[in-house]
């Protein structure tokens, strides 16, 4: 696949090329660049990467608004958060943002009147802002970049679900796992309620097995009925049903020749019984954090780690030194300790209905939707409607931005017009200065 930066890396980029421009220039009678000393500290407070979580990108936005800026012709400094507000750009929304870490503090006055400080906050404040709700909205299962809805016909051809229908036939799996344990953790309810165990390491606990027999209507000790079904085969082996057709329809956008294996996973199913024809199903959703790929053509090539990078929808590879903060990350979003911090990489949605086969007597579980949300395009699923094979693509190293392009865009821009409310008046570049705590 392409290896490339997000647009906050291009970003961190861009801060610190001005940062080496404004070191060679000339001060006259100062002795000290205040101007780069104010880049270097603004970079590191931001802390700009291509790993950042969703409360990252919110605590780096804050820190560019709690700015001070003192206007044009103004005799008292404002948060640079006030002057995007007044001149009608966005800015971050307190009270839906995401909990984040307090704003970190810039303690260098800027120089008064710098086109080219003034003119790279707005675009960087307004970078940050993009990526922040792009990822908030994927997070929440909102405008996917790919949305695959199986057909009828697929979900009849799909190995999985044939799996699926087949095994539950049987009486149990083979390694006898039951419901209870995923009942116990939450992972599994019934109607959106989660069931109080009497006993947490009780593996056939009694007030779970009623729970479930209630919800049927039946007995678990009646083979082949609701209940027995849904105590052998309604945990995690649906979930794991599920993501097998993960590896078996995903692959990479420029490279189809990898193995594409999930990562880090946060599952949940909630059994349903409609009120009125008193069918039961399973609703199942899958959120994938992370995945690896392997090499088929190199087996001494070494797995290969990805998330979804700090932009929200770049699938980025995730070196060793940033595993030690994604992989903590993730497994946080798994527990339940954070919720929405991270973008999942796809979720998958599926319902699985507890059908009676007439001819047997019998009672077994069917696949009857999946919708698989795709958060990156650099992601595909050959289960997609316009899905066709791509050719092995070539290494495309990453696109630095030169010091040539960067000055071009310092000239090209005084208020950037895509982030303004339309009708809003231009200004000139206003005058900076930090907030001094």
């Amino acid at each position: 696949m392409k290896t490339k930066q997000t647009a906050v890396t291009v970003q961190s980029n861009i801060l610190e090329q001005l940062r080496q421009l404004v070191r060679q220039e000339k001060h006259g009678y100062f002795s000290t660049n205040n101007k780069a000393a104010f880049l270097k500290q603004l970079d590191e407070a931001l802390s700009l990467n291509d790993t950042m979580s969703i409360s990252d990108l919110a605590c780096a936005i804050s820190t560019v608004e709690n700015l001070l800026i003192k206007p044009e012709g103004a005799t008292a400094a404002i948060h640079f958060k006030d002057y995007l507000d007044s001149k009608q750009y966005r800015i971050l929304d307190k009270a839906q943002s995401i909990a984040a870490p307090s704003a970190k503090k810039v303690s260098i006055i800027i120089p008064e009147g710098d086109i080219e400080i003034s003119s790279l906050l707005i675009k960087l404040h307004e970078s940050l802002l993009n990526s922040y709700q792009l990822s908030r909205n994927h997070a929440e299962g909102l405008i996917p970049v790919t949305k695959v809805k199986y057909s009828a016909e697929q979900l009849q051809s799909t190995q999985s679900f044939f799996d699926l229908e087949l095994t539950t036939q049987q009486a149990q799996l083979p390694d006898s796992a039951t419901i209870i344990k995923d009942i116990q953790r939450k992972g599994v309810t019934l109607n959106g309620k989660a069931i109080t165990a009497k006993d947490s390491n009780d593996n056939n606990d009694p007030w779970i097995r009623q729970a479930i027999e209630n919800f049927t209507g039946d007995q678990i000790d009646t083979a082949n009925s609701k209940a027995n079904k849904m105590y052998h085969f309604g945990g995690q082996f649906l979930e794991a049903i599920l993501l097998q057709e993960f590896t078996h329809s995903m692959q990479l956008a420029h490279n189809p020749d990898f193995i594409l294996e999930r990562g880090m996973v946060k599952g949940h199913i909630d059994w349903v019984k409609n009120p009125e024809t008193q069918e039961i199903s399973a609703k199942i959703n899958l959120k994938v954090f992370t995945c690896s790929t392997a090499d088929l053509d190199d087996v001494e090539d070494p797995q290969k780690f990805f998330t979804i990078g700090s932009d929200g929808s770049s699938l980025v590879h995730v070196s060793n030194d940033d595993i030690e903060k994604v992989i903590p990350r993730a497994s946080a979003e798994v527990s339940g300790k954070t919720k929405g911090n991270i973008v999942p990489v796809c979720e998958l949605n599926g319902t699985v209905r507890m059908v009676f086969d007439q001819s047997q007597g019998a009672y077994h579980l069917k696949v009857s939707g999946f919708t698989n949300k795709i958060n990156t395009p650099d992601l595909i699923s050959n289960k997609a409607p316009q899905f066709s094979p791509v050719e092995k693509a070539a290494f495309e190293a990453p696109v630095k931005v030169g010091t040539a392009s960067l000055l071009a865009s310092f000239g090209k821009f005084a208020l950037p017009k895509a982030s303004r409310i339309e009708g809003a008046a231009a200004s000139d570049a206003p005058t900076l200065v930090s907030n001094k705590q």
